[in-house]
């Protein structure tokens, strides 16, 4: 059992993890991605959710609109330059989208903040 999908005219991981939008700034998306986790690891931890310091949200917040168009761009570059859909690239793009729409709404109700956590 491989763990590669399948290449087909549509899908095709190779295609896409080979091409020249696979390398951001000269470093591939890959390794970009592996930080990006690590860093949301960090500032989604629990310890950090307890950390009162207002800017920490805004941090949560810009890091994942960053995170966002980033993904964006990828999705762009699949459909549009490389003509190829990477399945594992995608199912990143969706953890990521749902990590956005979480953190932005949790910043919108004001999880984080020193008045959302006396409620608790």
């Amino acid at each position: 059992m491989t763990l590669a999908c399948p290449a087909t005219s549509t899908i095709n991981c190779e295609k896409v993890t080979t091409s020249p939008e696979s390398y951001a700034f000269g470093i591939p998306v890959a390794v970009l991605g592996l930080a990006f986790y690590v860093f949301l690891a960090v500032v989604n931890s629990p310890w950090a959710w307890r950390i009162t310091w207002p800017p920490l949200r805004w941090v949560r917040v810009g890091y994942m609109v960053v995170g966002m168009v980033f993904v964006l761009y990828l999705i762009y570059a699949e459909l549009f330059s490389i003509g190829a859909i990477c399945l594992w690239c995608t199912s990143v793009h969706v953890v990521t989208f749902a990590l956005f729409v979480l953190i932005v709404f949790g910043a919108a109700a004001g999880y984080g903040t020193t008045k959302a956590l006396s409620r608790a």
